[in-house]
């Protein structure tokens, strides 16, 4: 609403503006992500609230150089973290933050996991049988002894 008066040629003025706030609050996130060695990890956040921009929701991780490895991204309430070429050192939780200031932030993690071969035990009997081996991921079943 704007109120106007004239005084002595002048104009002086007065608004009144009303907004109808929400806290910004995470409507639903992924419990984790996995992806293969050297794919571009993709985490999305979708966030209620009012006002709600991208920069109400951001992304964090302790001991991680998020600048270095990953873009952000924000459509339709959703802020979107890509963890470009994926790789075993960047496995842990990413935490999504939403904060648009009207309450306390909101914020909730996000595992990446990322495929790697593992050791596992092999249930094999006898003598000089191989007790350790590995599992290589995108190929047949191969066992190496350790």
């Amino acid at each position: 609403m704007e109120k106007s008066t004239l005084r002595s040629n002048q104009i002086s003025s007065q608004r009144t503006l009303e907004m109808d706030c929400d806290a910004a609050t995470i409507k639903a996130i992924s419990e984790y992500v996995i992806v293969d060695p050297g794919e571009d990890a993709i985490l999305n956040c979708t966030v209620d609230g009012n006002p709600l921009t991208p920069d109400h929701i951001r992304w964090e991780r302790d001991g991680y150089d998020l600048r270095a490895k990953t873009i952000t991204g924000y459509a339709n309430g959703t802020g979107t973290l890509v963890v470009k070429d994926a790789q075993r050192e960047d496995v842990g939780n990413f935490r999504c933050i939403a904060d648009n200031r009207v309450a306390a932030p909101d914020s909730r993690n996000v595992l990446l996991i990322v495929k790697c071969r593992c050791c596992g035990t092999l249930a094999v009997s006898g003598r000089g049988a191989c007790r350790k081996f590995w599992v290589f991921t995108h190929s047949p079943l191969k066992t190496e002894c350790l």
